[in-house]
């Protein structure tokens, strides 16, 4: 007979898998490591269903412990260097092909960000790729509701600088 709580956790995997690789790719920009952040994460949820410790929101917890997998895929990512996919990316976007200036502005848009500070990665990318409200980023990232409202700000001024924007469209929250 099977384990209750491997009946449940599989339900669990099936109905979160893709919302939390969504989440998880937000924050390394890679989908091997995104893939990794979920797999360990999944692995520690399924240790604590198996040893039956309390979770009040599986969800929830499950969010949060893919965040901190995430953060850690991503500053690991960010002490390697460039990929050789990266690498070959970028030498298809040859000026003159008209596929190729899309390619280059994401290429530049994911430099941009890449270049962020994590701090200011993963804020600006939980409201702006998973439209969380300036309090939720709050919560998941334990910090001042001031601090996520700076690490945004601060993000979004850097990539307009980047990629030759204009500082009148500096966000402000609408909402907390």
């Amino acid at each position: 007979m099977k384990n209750p709580a491997d009946t449940f956790f599989v339900g669990l995997l099936e109905s979160t898998h893709k919302p939390m690789m969504g989440l998880a790719m937000g924050i390394t920009g890679d989908r091997q490591s995104a893939e990794d952040a979920c797999q360990e994460a999944y692995l520690e949820l399924h240790r604590a269903l198996r040893a039956a410790k309390p979770i009040s929101n599986h969800s929830g917890w499950l969010r949060t412990v893919v965040l901190r997998k995430a953060i850690e895929q991503a500053e690991q990512r960010a002490k390697r260097p460039l990929s050789r996919t990266s690498a070959a990316l970028a030498g298809l976007a040859q000026p003159g092909n008209g596929e190729s200036s899309a390619l280059e502005d994401r290429m530049d848009l994911e430099d941009a960000l890449a270049r962020l500070p994590a701090e200011q990665r993963i804020a600006f990318g939980l409201k702006f790729l998973h439209g969380l409200s300036y309090r939720e980023i709050a919560a998941v990232l334990q910090c001042s509701l001031d601090t996520v409202c700076t690490r945004i700000r601060k993000a979004h001024r850097t990539l307009h600088e980047r990629l030759g924007g204009s500082q009148s469209d500096d966000p402000r929250p609408p909402e907390a």
